[in-house]
């Protein structure tokens, strides 16, 4: 099982982030994004939504880079 984070971003006002994300398992992999919205120091919110897919990140994302 591997798990690659290409960009994190957290608002520390807000108390929300986010990550986009390729996770890899045996003959499995999909690229996703995860939000959360943090309270009293734990994850209180959590949402995530993957596709699979077996392009690379790059192939991916395509022309739509960061």
């Amino acid at each position: 099982m591997k798990m690659t984070w290409h960009h994190l971003a957290f608002d520390e006002e807000s108390q929300i982030g986010f990550g986009e994300y390729t996770f890899k398992y045996k003959d499995y992999q999909a690229h996703g994004i995860v939000a959360i919205k943090v309270r009293h120091r734990k994850i209180a919110n959590w949402r995530e939504y993957e596709i699979p897919s077996n392009l690379s990140w790059e192939q991916f994302i395509g022309e739509n880079m960061f």
